[in-house]
Formats: structure tokens, sequence, C-alpha cells
């Protein structure tokens, strides 16, 4: 997309933009083409700038497409695909064959960076839309994967979208090692507070200030238990054990 340094460029193509939208919607439901219907020819694909915008809602098992023309305000093609990427990778293929350079979006969320990553590898430009910048209707509850893939692309084509940057897939996995270590250190703290709330329930309070000490471990450990409460017990510091271990 189109990127102004100067700030008065930039709100007349916010302005253009919205009339994009308006057009849009003003024949939206007289230039749809039907699911199973073949794509439209674009007999404009030599502009130097790209006009074709590609939307997509992503889910985990399918993927719900819109092809949208920002020059002529029509869209066209709408479908759904399953979340292959070998099969979404040939769709693109052949837009890129029919229309030129096509510019493609959806929506950040926990289906992660796969598809932009394999599209991008092909040579496909895609970017990840954050969630917030998307409108969103007070009181809008009728959701449709099709009618989110349409808002993506038109809005996306007017450059009404906020997109976030992509770690590279180092930067991803050293976030995951930590949201694992945050998760661990959770569990940690919550097995903790369900040995020390059971002990409650069963009349027993550690006479010393420090706990989670070798010495607490010894008082816990002689404690005079029922053979069921104490196979509990048991059961809640083993798992603490092999937790501190992990940690």
């Amino acid at each position: 997309m189109r990127k102004y340094k100067g700030s008065t460029p930039k709100y007349l193509d916010l302005i253009v933009g919205l009339f994009r939208l308006v057009e849009l919607h003003s024949h939206e439901f007289t230039n749809q083409p039907t699911e199973n219907s073949p794509m439209q020819n674009y007999t404009n694909s030599s502009t130097p700038e790209c006009s074709i915008a590609v939307g997509m809602d992503v889910h985990k098992r399918t993927i719900a497409l819109c092809v949208y023309d920002a020059y002529t305000g029509g869209i066209l093609d709408e479908r759904e695909l399953l979340h292959d990427l070998t099969k979404v990778l040939k769709y693109f293929r052949k837009l890129q064959d029919r229309h030129g350079w096509v510019h493609a979006c959806y929506e950040a969320s926990s289906c992660g960076f796969g598809l932009q990553r394999a599209l991008g590898a092909q040579g496909i430009s895609c970017e990840v839309i954050a969630p917030s910048s998307i409108p969103r209707r007070p009181g809008e509850r009728v959701k449709t994967d099709r009618r989110d893939a349409r808002k993506l692309a038109t809005m996306y084509a007017a450059g009404l979208l906020t997109t976030i940057s992509i770690p590279d897939e180092e930067q991803e996995a050293v976030r995951s090692l930590l949201r694992c270590r945050g998760v661990l250190t959770e569990t940690i703290t919550r097995t903790k507070q369900r040995i020390l709330a059971f002990l409650l329930t069963r009349g027993f309070q550690y006479p010393g200030k420090a706990r989670w000490t070798r010495t607490f471990h010894t008082w816990v450990r002689a404690l005079p238990m029922p053979e069921i409460d104490q196979i509990t017990l048991h059961t809640y510091l083993h798992q603490l054990v092999q937790l501190v271990r992990l940690a």
C-alpha cells in the first residue's frame, strides 16, 4: 500500500478511500459473483499501481476470501477455501496470472503468521491487520466469514486499517518460550496454593515463618493423616517437585 511522508496526501487518500467504500456498498448486491462462478478478468492489470486487494477471514479449518478491485469498486471473487496452504497458494497464483500484482491481508488471530510467511515466500504481498483497527458497529451481532472478508478487503484497499509488525520465526519462538515460562510459574504458584488450602481443610497450619523451605517440606511429610489424605498430599507434592525441576 502507498505511504506518504506528508500529512495532506494522507488525508486525501483517506477521503478517496471513503468514497470508494460508499460506491462499493451502493451497488454491492448487483456486482457480486456467485460462489462457484469464475473470477472476472481485470482488463487494466498493466497499471503500475496495484488495485487488487484480497481480504481473508482466517479460521482453523477454512479461509473466506474476497477479491476487491479498488479502481472499479467491484468484487471480483468471493469464495471459501480449506485452510490448506497448498490450495491457498494455488489460488493466489491464479489470481496473479489474471490480475497481476495483488495485496492480501487478514486479521491477527490465534492462527498465527504461518499463512503470511507462506504467501511472502512465494512473493505475494500479505499483511496482518491489528484487530483494534477494524471498526465494528455497536450492537453488531450478525457475523459471517464472507462479510468479514469483504470488510477487510475494502477497508484495506482504502488504507483505513493498521498493520502489525510481524516477528521472524526466531523472535516468535522466543516469545513462545517466554509465555511457556510464565504459564509454568503460574502453575507452580497455584499448586502451592492448593497444597496450603488442602492442609488448612485438614486443620494443619505451618508454625514457622518461611514456607516451601526444606524444613517446611519435612514438616509436611511428617503430618499424621489418614492414608487417603496422604495419597492426595503426596500427589500434590510430587506435582510441585516436577514443576520446580522444569522451571
